[in-house]
């Protein structure tokens, strides 16, 4: 059971940066390696293709919270119900996490515990990125 416990490494909470985040529940140090629920598969749609096809408001914000967005194009997942913990990090720059090629994230630098948890956004979605309102790159 204690090994269990070991695998979890954070939390969601309440973020200064921007609504919610994830937060280190214990001291990781640089090169640290996180499972969080890895990179979500999926396409990119015209979001006007969405909104066509009768998609709630609601639904499209949250698929603008949790994933990567592109001029006029939502990211949709093919599991839309299983949303990774990665999807609750906050952009900065410079981040404390970088993804793997595997999806898996690692520490840029030592993490203390109740830390927020950042990446690049820029990075891992590409430079043509459109930020939602209230991030600021």
């Amino acid at each position: 059971m204690a090994a269990r416990l070991e695998a979890l490494q954070c939390r969601v909470a309440p973020s200064s940066i921007h609504g919610v985040g994830l937060f280190a529940l214990r001291d990781m140090p640089a090169g640290h390696t996180l499972d969080l629920g890895g990179l979500a598969k999926g396409r990119f749609v015209r979001e006007a293709a969405l909104r066509a096809r009768g998609v709630p408001e609601p639904v499209l914000r949250a698929l603008q919270d949790h994933y990567c967005t592109r001029p006029g194009l939502v990211f949709l997942p093919r599991r839309p119900a299983r949303v990774p913990l990665a999807s609750y990090l906050n952009h900065a720059s410079p981040p404390n996490l970088q993804v793997e090629e595997d999806g898996a994230y690692t520490t840029l630098r030592r993490v203390r515990a109740g830390e927020e948890l950042t990446e690049d956004y820029l990075d891992v979605c590409g430079r043509d990125y459109v930020p939602r309102p209230g991030v600021r790159l």
